[in-house]
C-alpha cells in the first residue's frame, strides 16, 4: 500500500515538474541533439566511415580521460556523456570532411603545387651540393 502511495505522489509531483516547465531546456537540448545528429552535412562513403571511426576514437578516448580523471565510474551517466560528445564531435567532424571534400580540387592543385615546389628545391639543393664537392675535390 505504501508503494502505490508513493508512486502516485512522485507521479503527481512529476507531472506538476513537467507542467511547471522545469524540465523544458533540458528536453530542448537533447531534442537539439537529437536533431544535430541527424542534420549533419552529407559526405562521402569514405568521408563518413572516417568520420564515424574518428567520432568513436574522440569520443571513448574523452569519456575515458573524463571519467578516469575524476576517479568516477558509473556507466548511465558515462552513457549519456557518450552520447553528447559523440554527437558534437561528430557533426564537427562531418562538417570538416564535408568543407574539405567540397574544395578538394582547389587542396589538391595547391598541394600539388607546394610539392613540386618542395621537391624542386631538393633536387636543386642536391645538385648545387654535389657540385661544390665536385669543386673542393679539383683543388
Amino acid at each position: 500500500m505504501k508503494k502505490e502511495i508513493a508512486g502516485i505522489i512522485s507521479s503527481i509531483v512529476l507531472l506538476l515538474l513537467l507542467c511547471s516547465g522545469a524540465f523544458a531546456n533540458i528536453i530542448r537540448f537533447f531534442a537539439w541533439l537529437f536533431t544535430l545528429q541527424y542534420s549533419a552535412p552529407e559526405t562521402s562513403i569514405a568521408g563518413g566511415i572516417i568520420v564515424r571511426v574518428l567520432t568513436f576514437l574522440i569520443s571513448y578516448g574523452l569519456v575515458d580521460v573524463l571519467f578516469t580523471a575524476l576517479g568516477w565510474f558509473n556507466s548511465k551517466v558515462m552513457r549519456i556523456v557518450y552520447f553528447i560528445v559523440s554527437t558534437l564531435i561528430a557533426f564537427a567532424l562531418a562538417y570538416l570532411v564535408w568543407t574539405i571534400e567540397t574544395y578538394i580540387m582547389v587542396i589538391g592543385i595547391v598541394m600539388g603545387i607546394i610539392m613540386t615546389g618542395i621537391i624542386i628545391f631538393f633536387v636543386v639543393n642536391y645538385i648545387l651540393s654535389k657540385k661544390k664537392k665536385a669543386g673542393k675535390k679539383d683543388e
